[in-house]
């Protein structure tokens, strides 16, 4: 039956309740956001380009918008970094990737490793892509909104980057593509269970091309130098730092983005909402 029905129904039995409603946005905008739909808040995980019309439905039936997108998180590797430490890291993003079938923003979409330490990182994280694959069931598959976006960065870098290694359009197993670093970063966030490697030369240069891009949602930085660490956290600007995949610094002002072109996104007034009223929440796309 139609979401709407749905919402009604089950307002009716859990009338304080958060509801969380999954499917695609086409499918929220036009069978729920509707005058006297009872819907409060839409909580919009995903890309910008259908944001102006998302918006203007929501403002025409008087439904409030929490926007969090494009947020286009980076994975820094420092200096000299141990190899015992770069199979640890790479392990940790792929956790990360294949988490929420690589739809969780946080996970970062492009991992700058420095060139000296680049070859063993990419060799090390090709492998623990088989390695995944053959220990883990294909029972998940990428949605064709996800499809889309990695034929995009096909498209944006060249599909002959992309380490198939052992993937399938179909299926939802981590991957990686190859690419320069300063193209790397001008790539869309791809919710999908694929990254971006990039290598850089020097880390004061990364650090200066890092703080150009439009999109400032999360730096995850490993390293084990205090002196490196504050010269990102004061030149660059993000929204969230995180030091060796421990959450650090986060602005109480602006939970989750709100930085260069990052969405916003009100952390505490959705649990305040949610708490008492209907949100839709969509991140698959």
């Amino acid at each position: 039956k139609s979401g709407h029905y749905i919402l009604e129904s089950l307002k009716e039995v859990f009338p304080n309740s958060l509801v969380i409603y999954q499917g695609s946005v086409r499918e929220a905008i036009q069978e729920l956001i509707v005058p006297n739909s009872h819907i409060d808040c839409l909580y919009y995980i995903g890309g910008s380009a259908a944001y102006k019309d998302i918006a203007s439905r929501c403002a025409e039936n008087g439904v409030a918008l929490i926007y969090e997108g494009e947020g286009r998180s980076i994975a820094l590797i420092d200096e000299n970094m141990e190899r015992l430490e770069l199979t640890t890291i790479a392990k940790n993003i792929i956790k990360a990737k294949v988490f929420c079938n690589g739809c969780m923003c946080s996970a970062p979409n492009v991992g700058l490793i420095p060139s000296s330490s680049f070859d063993y990182f990419k060799d090390t994280f090709r492998q623990l892509c088989l390695e995944y694959a053959k220990q883990h069931s294909q029972n998940k598959k990428l949605s064709e909104n996800q499809i889309r976006r990695i034929k995009d960065c096909d498209s944006s870098i060249g599909s002959s980057s992309r380490i198939a290694c052992h993937f399938d359009l179909s299926e939802s197993l981590p991957f990686f593509w190859e690419s320069e670093h300063k193209r790397a970063l001008e790539v869309k966030e791809l919710f999908s269970p694929g990254i971006i490697l990039a290598e850089y030369p020097d880390f004061k240069e990364i650090v200066e091309t890092i703080r150009s891009q439009k999109f400032r949602l999360q730096v995850s930085f490993f390293t084990h130098s205090e002196t490196h660490f504050n010269n990102l956290l004061e030149t660059t600007g993000f929204a969230r730092y995180c030091v060796n995949m421990n959450p650090a610094l986060q602005d109480p002002l602006f939970p989750w983005g709100n930085y260069g072109l990052s969405g916003y996104s009100d952390v505490i007034d959705f649990y305040r909402k949610g708490m008492r009223r209907v949100i839709i929440e969509n991140s698959s796309i």
